[in-house]
């Protein structure tokens, strides 16, 4: 990397972190974030979300903390609001998963993966996209969900809370990476319609301003 006339990061805490390792210099990084496909937007808006529905997807390992997800939910239910947490995604943590879920009493349904355009389609459907990942690259999920317009909640975390697009009460919601700030913070967007609404809606537009294929084209 220090021979390269150019070094491309999808975050801000990556760059900073290459530059400290490596000792490079400032002028030679670039900051180009992964390209999102949302597809055609029309009607994210318009179709009814349904309320308390939560949606995750991705792998299911430690690093992800789908555990806070499932305490959290379980919290929210013990609080009495209506609350699901769908669940796609396959991993070596899915068993311990479905028996955390089970011995919580936590509203939780697991299903295998989709294909990407199913995916979307169920990130358009669901109330709020939650993800609780401690360490995350480029957290292309997150941004396809803000891409439709859907409210997101996540946890604080290295590659997370300095993403492209990702602002905090503007763009997303971010929390503490423990269950009752996660339950707090998705309480937030379950409970105040317009804020949901506003919160997907801005994210919706920054996201498809910064990361789409034609903007990180031009910065290629």
């Amino acid at each position: 990397m220090r021979r390269a006339d150019v070094v491309v990061g999808t975050s801000r805490s990556m760059l900073e972190d290459l530059a400290w390792r490596d000792g490079l210099a400032a002028e030679k990084l670039r900051l180009v974030p992964n390209y999102v496909l949302a597809g055609d937007g029309a009607g994210a808006q318009a179709r009814a979300r349904e309320h308390g529905l939560l949606l995750y997807a991705g792998q299911l390992s430690r690093r992800k903390r789908v555990d806070l997800l499932i305490d959290a939910t379980a919290m929210l239910a013990r609080s009495g609001r209506r609350v699901m947490l769908e669940i796609r995604g396959e991993g070596p943590e899915r068993a311990s998963l479905e028996r955390r879920a089970q011995d919580a009493g936590a509203p939780v349904w697991f299903g295998a993966r989709i294909p990407h355009r199913e995916l979307l389609d169920r990130m358009r459907s669901c109330w709020t996209y939650v993800q609780a990942s401690s360490l995350e690259g480029h957290p292309k999920t997150l941004l396809e969900a803000m891409s439709v317009g859907t409210a997101v909640v996540a946890s604080e975390a290295p590659g997370v809370s300095d993403c492209e697009g990702v602002e905090r009460d503007r763009t997303a919601v971010l929390a503490p990476p423990d269950a009752g700030s996660m339950a707090g913070a998705i309480a937030r967007v379950l409970d105040d319609a317009a804020f949901a609404a506003a919160l997907g809606e801005r994210a919706r537009a920054c996201v498809r301003e910064r990361c789409s294929l034609d903007a990180v084209t031009e910065l290629e």
